[in-house]
């Protein structure tokens, strides 16, 4: 199976494949490079031969770089940085709210520990040998040992 690298529509030398740029040969050595450049480019209406392969790379990696900024690409691009903004956000987010949820469990650990502390103080305080010494000591008052009367309605 022969397999084709290059489209036959284009040019092996649109790829830049087996192109060579030869430098231009000057007519004599003697002269100088100045005086070879004005003569050639003095009406300004051709230009020199040196820049023409130039401009042709320039337009080409012009058109390259066109063709990966298209619309297509900046907006899957814009589409990624998006997401990748989303994701960031969410593991910040997430990542505080766990120390939130965090602190928030050490708060109620703290208030059920001072609530078990209470139930417990209360559970001694409402004995009743707890209540009736509280009696005696601040109120003088004692246990009854007469039997109490009863009343009968007739």
């Amino acid at each position: 199976m022969k397999t084709q690298i290059f489209d036959e529509r284009i040019g092996r030398a649109d790829y830049g494949v087996g192109v060579v740029e030869e430098a231009p040969l000057r007519k004599s050595h003697s002269q100088p490079f100045v005086e070879e450049a004005q003569a050639s480019g003095a009406n300004g209406a051709e230009p020199k031969p040196a820049e023409k392969p130039k401009k042709k790379l320039r337009d080409e990696a012009r058109e390259k770089i066109e063709s990966i900024l298209n619309l297509r690409a900046f907006l899957a691009i814009a589409g990624a940085t998006a997401l990748l903004g989303l994701y960031i956000y969410n593991v910040i987010s997430i990542n505080r709210l766990a120390g939130e949820t965090e602190s928030l469990r050490r708060k109620i650990d703290e208030v059920r520990s001072l609530n078990i502390e209470r139930e417990s103080e209360l559970n001694a305080l409402t004995r009743s040998e707890t209540i009736g010494r509280e009696a005696h000591e601040k109120l003088g008052l004692r246990v009854s040992t007469v039997p109490p009367i009863e009343l009968k309605a007739e």
